[in-house]
């Protein structure tokens, strides 16, 4: 492609193939987890490498430790615990919860929550029904309202490998965010935006809680996402 053309013409045709490939034929904000998982994935990867370039800074995309791990996409707030299937699995994930439940700041009873989760942990036995009922109230008090229709869009999407998502996907944000932050003070990878996003660094200071990922942070991280891109939606004639 290169033969023949100046490197200014060579960059620019390059923008403009990067650009085709997050090109789309719909609203950007309406992309899901289900139907859209690989172009989800397209533009979060591009969303990474352009805001390191942005940065100014020394930091460079590590595309040697990208290149050699598997990703797949984190839902940054769950609303629902999957794949429990053992006793052992439903217990500590009560253990892990049940600290974040007491220190919630929404008004709701939290002494009965945290009874029936300390008791079955105390007993160490739970069923599959009484985990799904206590884990539903769980989620429910660690979240900012019942409205789950946002669960599946880019606006709570991040990048993960496998390895670190299979850790982290049954929790809520608050679990996920102490948990990214041990794993990156370990030196584990953790790509530079969902880095940001569980820092809360899109969202305004005045805004700020760690508890969940409410509709304020959705926005400002996809006004992040429209502001870091637009040179290459420009080139395609697209908006978030």
């Amino acid at each position: 492609m290169a033969k023949g053309m100046r490197k200014n013409e060579f960059l620019n045709k390059l923008d403009v193939c990067i650009a085709n490939s997050i090109k789309i034929d719909r609203d950007y904000r309406d992309l899901s987890y289900e139907k859209d998982y690989a172009a989800i994935s397209r533009i979060l990867l591009l969303f990474n490498i352009q805001s390191i370039i942005d940065s100014e800074s020394s930091l460079r995309f590590p595309f040697s430790k990208y290149n050699t791990s598997e990703w797949s996409l984190e839902h940054i707030h769950a609303q629902q615990s999957e794949g429990l299937r053992t006793t052992e699995n439903r217990l500590e994930w009560l253990k892990i919860h049940i600290d974040y439940v007491r220190s919630s700041s929404k008004n709701f009873d939290k002494d009965s929550l945290c009874n029936r989760m300390q008791e079955a942990i105390d007993k160490q036995i739970i069923t599959q029904s009484e985990f799904d009922q206590i884990a539903a109230d769980a989620f429910a008090a660690l979240s900012e309202n019942e409205d789950t229709r946002y669960v599946d869009l880019i606006s709570n999407m991040a990048l993960l490998s496998r390895e670190i998502n299979s850790k982290l996907n049954n929790s809520v944000f608050a679990v996920k965010r102490d948990a990214i932050i041990a794993l990156d003070k370990k030196g584990a990878f953790i790509p530079y935006c969902t880095k940001m996003v569980f820092l809360k660094y899109y969202t305004s200071s005045i805004s700020t809680q760690f508890e969940f990922w409410g509709a304020e942070d959705r926005d400002a991280y996809l006004y992040a996402m429209k502001e870091t891109l637009s040179p290459f939606l420009k080139l395609i004639d697209a908006d978030f």
